[in-house]
């Protein structure tokens, strides 16, 4: 986990009420942390995504995705076999959702 830069932290503070903007600038320098446990800081291990940095393309395949589902709800359409195919593959893989301890 790098260490926060204190300055940031308390410029951010005593510039902004926004709790979004708040919530950004600890994100960019804390990093996520783990949604699934009780990590509260610290990189997830993503090999092509940074969730503080790339929260635009997040936010672009977001809306990718809802109108693939909109206009084909079972991914029957062979343009979208492929998506169907790897998402039935990753259920099938063991995923742990809560590290609670």
């Amino acid at each position: 986990m790098k260490t926060p830069n204190i300055s940031v932290c308390i410029e951010t503070l005593l510039s902004t009420l926004d709790g979004f903007k708040i919530s950004e600038v600890d994100l960019e320098l804390r990093g996520p942390g783990d949604p699934e446990g009780t990590q509260q800081s610290g990189q997830l291990p993503f090999k092509l995504l940074n969730l503080a940095m790339d929260a635009r393309v997040i936010s672009f395949s977001g809306g990718l995705v809802k109108k693939i589902l909109e206009d084909d709800p079972q991914l029957e359409r062979d343009n979208n076999k492929i998506l169907k195919t790897t998402l039935n593959n990753i259920k099938h893989e063991q995923t742990f959702w809560v590290k609670v301890g």
